[in-house]
């Protein structure tokens, strides 16, 4: 893995990982909004491998 890579999966780890400590888990439109930043970050890591894979 290249450094570039190392840095942008450090980066989205963290935001993941203050995202979910700060996330209210009983309103209802949290799911929805938890499903939409999955899909996201999932588009992100996609775009990732095809921009620096081999």
């Amino acid at each position: 893995m290249e450094i570039s890579e190392v840095v942008v999966y450090l980066a989205l780890f963290l935001s993941i990982a203050l995202n979910v400590l700060n996330i209210d888990w009983r309103n209802s439109k949290t799911y929805k909004n938890a499903l939409m930043i999955m899909v996201v970050l999932a588009s992100g890591v996609g775009l990732m491998f095809l921009i620096f894979g081999t």
